[in-house]
Parts: structure tokens; C-alpha cells; sequence
């Protein structure tokens, strides 16, 4: 079973001694720990679901009839490997990263749900403050992973 960080694991074998009588007259126990093992094991699963989604990601795009359809296939991929219920790709016009981006796709399988947030996410400009989260992203045009986005300073739409 996966430990929580910092756990310890251990696999442990019982095997009873049974007397003449066909009771257990004593029980040999053998532990040992299995946390380094266990560890490497979830580190190769972790990096094997990451190539099947890279695998996926590349023969989505491939396979698409428009960048718009290979889009929308991908961010619903990456939103469910993640596990997370809502995923955006802006697209900005080319060498422009302001304003409001004219075409976005999302995935949001409870579309109601994030409705509101949607509406005023699709309204929003980029490009104000040059040291702000999103701006950042835009200008370097670099992907960021954001695990907690109330640890990201200046995010902005946070409330």
C-alpha cells in the first residue's frame, strides 16, 4: 500500500508452528522493510503514466482535425490525469499575450459548476502588471505547475 511521506513500510510472513496435537503451539514472525522498494515502485508507475499521457498528448495532436479539436482533446487528457475538474487553454493572437485572449477551450465536465468563473476568466485582460503570475507565464511563455495556487503570490483572481 502506498505510505503517507515518511512512512515506513514493512511486508511481514506468519507462519505458525503446529504441534502434534494440531494446535499452534508458536508463531514465527518475519518483517522487513519494504519502504525503498515500494518507493522506486511508485516512482516507476508515476513516470510510466506520465509517458502513456505524453503518448496520448502527442497521437491526440496527431490524430486532430483542427489545432482547435487537438486543443480540447488535450487539455481534457491532462485534466484527468491530474485528476482536476477544470483545465484552460487561452489562445492569444500570434505575438500578442494582452488583452483578453480572443478563443479559449476548457474542460469542465460540471461546465455549470464553473459557469461563473469561466465567464469571468474569458473576460479577464493579461498584461497589466508585468511582475504579476499569469504575465509571467505569458512572457516567457513557459508552462508552470502549480500544485497550491494560494501559495503563488500576486495570482491575482485568488479570491
Amino acid at each position: 500500500y502506498p505510505a503517507a511521506a515518511g512512512e515506513r513500510v514493512f511486508e511481514a510472513f506468519h507462519v505458525p508452528e503446529i504441534g502434534a496435537d494440531g494446535q499452534v503451539k508458536s508463531v514465527l514472525c518475519i518483517a522487513r522493510d519494504i519502504t525503498e522498494r515500494k518507493q522506486r515502485q511508485q516512482a516507476l508507475e508515476h513516470s510510466l503514466g506520465l509517458m502513456r499521457l505524453l503518448e496520448a498528448l502527442a497521437r491526440t495532436a496527431n490524430e486532430a482535425a483542427t489545432p482547435q479539436t487537438a486543443m480540447a482533446a488535450c487539455v481534457e487528457l491532462i485534466c484527468r490525469y491530474g485528476g482536476w475538474d477544470l483545465g484552460r487553454v487561452a489562445l492569444f493572437k500570434s505575438g500578442r499575450s494582452e488583452g483578453a485572449p480572443p478563443l479559449s477551450v476548457w474542460y469542465a465536465p460540471e461546465r455549470e459548476r464553473f459557469d461563473e468563473f469561466i465567464r469571468a476568466t474569458n473576460r479577464r485582460s493579461h498584461g497589466g502588471r508585468p511582475g504579476a503570475f499569469i504575465n509571467r507565464v505569458l512572457r516567457d511563455r513557459e508552462p508552470v505547475w502549480v500544485e497550491d495556487l494560494q501559495q503563488v503570490a500576486d495570482f491575482g483572481r485568488l479570491a
